[in-house]
């Protein structure tokens, strides 16, 4: 292998390819599946499961409709823990308009969550921080435009709100 891919140094370096001689080429990629609409298909994740639920609370105070409303409002208490919906790193925390505090987690697949309305002091993580599935990381609150206690919680594929019941 050294010989034929003439590796000198005997060393492979990042991005440089590696023919393996008499090997076996890798089988065709599988085709796309084509999905027809109005069926639903398994929850597009990084790792191919199912979000968590990012609070304890279930109670749904507003639903995803589109641009209407562009995220999943789930009520509960002040100061109830907020958790990372999947494994990702934190790529914005603050105040936003409308969102109060909020948090961005890109999950890698140009697939991110946001958390809003985090209570003042909340954020648990910084930017570049690398979290996991249920880590906790916020305190919810009310912050920014709000109407009580609760976590707005954004889908967000290829830069398109996405609803997240799509995703639980």
């Amino acid at each position: 292998i050294i010989a034929f891919n003439k590796l000198e140094d005997g060393v492979l370096r990042a991005g440089q390819s590696l023919t393996i001689p008499d090997g076996e080429p890798l089988a065709p990629p599988a085709p796309k599946r084509r999905i027809i609409p109005q069926i639903i298909d398994t929850p597009r994740t990084a790792t191919g499961e199912t979000f968590f639920w990012p609070t304890t609370c279930k109670h749904i105070s507003q639903r995803f409709r589109g641009w209407l409303h562009t995220g999943l409002d789930i009520a509960c208490g002040f100061g109830n823990s907020l958790y990372a919906a999947e494994r990702g790193t934190i790529v914005q925390t603050g105040w936003a308009p409308g969102y109060g505090n909020r948090i961005v987690i890109d999950h890698g697949g140009n697939l991110k969550t946001l958390y809003g309305h985090i209570q003042q002091g909340g954020i648990l993580v910084n930017v570049g921080q690398n979290v996991s599935k249920g880590q906790i990381i916020a305190l919810m609150g009310s912050t920014g435009r709000s109407t009580g206690q609760h976590v707005h919680f954004e889908v967000i594929e290829y830069g398109t709100r996405k609803n997240p019941l799509d995703y639980l």
